[in-house]
């Protein structure tokens, strides 16, 4: 493995916190409003584009926005979000942290949404 992917990987990707994440939607399981929850939206939703549209007709029966499916969280730096938003992956900066939602069901070093982050930092 490139040892530069890697300390990418440790200098960008601190922790995860997908216990946490699994905590807050036990907590919010029974909350009616859950789904009014911008960090729920920012990690199960998505783009602001498709929030938007879902707000604009979130009282329509007719319109119920597709939700994706991170399999983990991790806490991400600044700099690897700003990348990961150009790559509409899910994240929420709701808590004062950025906070990714792994759609990816490999390890975090086989990511390969990190790994285009990566080359695509290294050709700028």
């Amino acid at each position: 493995m490139d040892m530069d992917f890697k300390r990418f990987v440790y200098d960008n990707v601190p922790t995860g916190c997908t216990e946490l994440i699994s905590y807050l939607l036990r907590k919010s399981q029974k909350d009616p409003d859950l789904k009014e929850y911008l960090w729920y939206k920012n990690l199960f939703i998505g783009s602001y584009e498709s929030i938007d549209l879902w707000e604009k007709n979130k009282d329509s029966l007719e319109y119920e926005p597709k939700l994706r499916e991170p399999v983990t969280f991790w806490i991400v730096s600044d700099l690897l979000a700003t990348q990961l938003k150009k790559k509409n992956a899910l994240l929420t900066n709701h808590f004062g942290f950025w906070i990714w939602g792994k759609e990816s069901k490999l390890i975090i070093l086989e990511d390969p949404l990190l790994k285009r982050v990566y080359k695509s930092l290294q050709e700028t």
